[in-house]
C-alpha cells in the first residue's frame, strides 16, 4: 500500500482510518493435473491503520504446490492453475464501510514438467506480460538484439528458413510450452522447447511488482 497522503477532511481523524487486504485462493480443477492443492500463507488478511501501512507498506504472501517427485514419465505434470482474489476495505469510526472486490486478481500455474521444459519445475503468472529492451548500439547486447530483432522482423534469415515463416514473440506469444503432443505439431523437440518465464525453486519463483507481492514456489 503506497503513495498514502492524508489531507484533512471535516472533522475526520486521519490516524482513526483503516485499509484491509483480504486475500482468498481458487484452483481450477478442470485444468489441473489429477489432485492439485495449494498450500496457503499463514495470514491472508491485514487490516491495518494508515499510519502503520505508511510505516510498513508492504507484505508478502507465499502460496506453494506440493512436489511429489518426478512423474513426468506418467504423465502427471502436476499442473496447478490457480487464481488469488484480494478484496480491499476502507473504514472509519464516522464514515460508511468501502469495500472494493476483486481490487487484485493474478492467476497463477505451478508445474513439473520434466526436461521437455528445459527446467523441471517452475511457477509462472500466467496473466504477466514480461518485456526485455536490448538495444542494438549497446556493445554488451549488440549481437544478441540483431538476433531477436531478426528473429522476430526478418525470420528468413534464421534457420531453418522457408517462406512464411513466423517466431513467436511479436504477433504471437511464447509460451513454455510443456505438452508433448502441441509440442510435436507445432515443430519443437524437447531440445527446443520453449524456455520457461519463471525462475527455478526452491526460492519463490514469482513475485508481483505491486504490493502486495504474493510469491509462488513449488515446495521441496
Amino acid at each position: 500500500m503506497e503513495n498514502i497522503q492524508v489531507a484533512a477532511s471535516g472533522d475526520e481523524d486521519a490516524k482513526q482510518w483503516r485499509i484491509g487486504q483480504h486475500f482468498s485462493s481458487s484452483i481450477d480443477a478442470s485444468s489441473s493435473d489429477p489432485n492439485p492443492q495449494l498450500t496457503q500463507p499463514t495470514g491472508t488478511k491485514r487490516d491495518e491503520l494508515l499510519g502503520v501501512w505508511d510505516s510498513r507498506p508492504t507484505w508478502t504472501l507465499v502460496y506453494g504446490s506440493p512436489d511429489l517427485g518426478a512423474k513426468y514419465a506418467q504423465g502427471n505434470l502436476q499442473r496447478v492453475f490457480a487464481a488469488l482474489d484480494m478484496n480491499m476495505t476502507v473504514n472509519s469510526p464516522t464514515v460508511d464501510p468501502y469495500v472494493e472486490v476483486g481490487a487484485y486478481q493474478p492467476a497463477f500455474r505451478f508445474d513439473y514438467a520434466g526436461p521437455i521444459a528445459g527446467k523441471y519445475k517452475g511457477t509462472v503468472f500466467t496473466d504477466a506480460r514480461v518485456e526485455l529492451l536490448m538495444s542494438q548500439k549497446a556493445p554488451a547486447v549488440n549481437e544478441s538484439a540483431l538476433h531477436i530483432y531478426d528473429a522476430t522482423k526478418r525470420p528468413e534469415r534464421t534457420f531453418p528458413s522457408f517462406v512464411g515463416k513466423s517466431v513467436p514473440g511479436e504477433k504471437e506469444p511464447l509460451h513454455r510450452l510443456v505438452d508433448t503432443d502441441k509440442n510435436e505439431s507445432s515443430g519443437r523437440t524437447p531440445s527446443r522447447s520453449a524456455r520457461r518465464s519463471g525462475a527455478t525453486t526452491p526460492e519463490p519463483a514469482c513475485s508481483a511488482t505491486s504490493t502486495p507481492s504474493p510469491a509462488l514456489t513449488r515446495d521441496p
